[in-house]
């Protein structure tokens, strides 16, 4: 529906809305889940898009590693359990594809 769509309530009723009442609700129930696992999501692609990973050398081996892991590593687990608790939604469907 456009959201931007100017209709009344009277018209809605005069129409017969009432007797989609609950399949409304229903659809209107799993669209508000989608669409907030849709915003924690781009939430978490946004965080890590500030994530700076900073690499020094290990002991003068000419080898890079990794510092200041302990941030990036919290950040991760914490967006891992956001992700592993969605996915078992029911509502989480429409992302499988």
């Amino acid at each position: 529906m456009d959201p931007e769509l100017a209709v009344s309530l009277e018209t809605l009723e005069k129409k017969g809305i009432m007797e989609f009442k609950d399949q409304i609700n229903e659809i209107s129930e799993i669209a508000s889940k989608e669409k907030g696992f849709e915003r924690l999501l781009m939430k978490m692609r946004s965080d890590w898009r500030t994530v700076k990973f900073e690499l020094g050398e290990y002991r003068n081996t000419g080898v890079a590693i990794l510092r200041q892991l302990d941030p990036i590593l919290d950040q991760l687990d914490n967006d891992l359990t956001r992700v592993m608790s969605m996915s078992t939604s029911p509502f989480i469907k429409f992302l499988e594809r």
